[in-house]
Formats: C-alpha cells, structure tokens, sequence
C-alpha cells in the first residue's frame, strides 16, 4: 500500500496546466505510435498473421466488410448487427507488437494524471463498493496506474502486461504484474 500510494504521488505531481505543452507531447506520442503501427501492418502477412473469425456474438459467418482501418476489416454480421473486427491479428503477432511499442501510457498517465485518475475513478465507481480483498484483473495494465487506484480502494489487483518497460515499471511501483499475456 505504501508503494502504491507513492506511484500516485510520483504520477500525480506532474502538472498539466501548461495545455500547449500537453498538446504538443501528446502529438509527438501519437505521430510515433502512428509510424510504429504502420511499419508493424506493412510487415504483416494478411494469409500468415491473421485469424479470420466469426461473428463474436452470435458466431454466424455471414458478414459484410464496412471499413478497413489499421489492417483490420471490420465487418458488419448480417445476423444479429454486430460490428466486429474481422480478421484477428494471431496472438503472437499482437504480443510482438505491444512488446515493441514505441510510446509508453506511463507517459500519457504521467501527462495527463488529472484526466487518467477521472476516468479510471468513474470505472471503479462502477463496480464499488468494493469489499476488501476483491481480485480485479486488468488484462494490458500498462504501467500500473488503475491497478495502483483500485488497491488504495481495497482491491486484490493484479496485471498482465506485454511491454517489458511499462510492466517493469508497475513492479517496482508495488503491481503485481503476474504476466506478460494471458497465457502465460
């Protein structure tokens, strides 16, 4: 508890009144993202790294593709109206590209620790109260920040995390990080 109150502390103290400043390093994160990600896409193979699926919903076939965005085809079910994203990038490629990812949320939480701590408060509002020693699991925790709100709040918590600097990062800062995907 104590770990985790400091990391709020660490992560808290970064003021984001300069909005200008905030605005330019979230652009400057989210133009290397962008390159990453299209670098990462024009390497991939539609026929080796991909899964095409089904419906999630209702598992039907029938499915028309609405739009393509990031090398995923979304696709509309003409059963039951879901939009799903149709051909799944396979699930060692997925953990290649987060285990690479350029940019880290430790930098958005740390920028923008105001607007992070309301969001992720609203979520836990939702599911409070919590009676202590409840097990959350939050599945691509990144560097720890809801899982540090939700143990000062009485959760068990616990995450898994593929990039090796935003899980290192939650450990030393008293997450438990118990993986780096969820299957191991």
């Amino acid at each position: 508890a104590e770990n985790t109150s400091n990391f709020l502390s660490q992560i808290m103290s970064v003021e984001t009144q300069d909005q200008s400043a905030l605005h330019e390093a979230r652009q400057n994160q989210l133009e290397k993202s962008r390159i990453y990600t299209q670098v990462f896409i024009d390497k991939l193979s539609p026929e080796k790294d991909y899964d095409i699926v089904k419906c999630p919903t209702c598992e039907q076939k029938s499915s028309r593709k609405i739009f393509t965005k990031n090398g995923g085809d979304y696709s509309y079910c003409d059963n039951c109206s879901h939009i799903f994203l149709a051909n799944c990038l396979k699930e060692e490629k997925l953990i290649e590209f987060y285990s690479g990812y350029p940019t880290s949320t430790l930098q958005w939480h740390k920028n923008e620790s105001d607007f992070y701590n309301r969001i992720y408060q609203k979520g836990l509002d939702q599911i409070l109260p919590a009676t202590p020693g409840i097990k959350l699991l939050d599945i691509g925790c990144s560097s720890g920040y809801f899982l540090s709100l939700a143990t000062q709040q009485g959760f068990e918590a616990y995450g898994i995390e593929p990039n090796r600097q935003e899980s290192d990062y939650a450990i030393n800062n008293g997450i438990k990080v118990i993986g780096s995907t969820i299957s191991g």
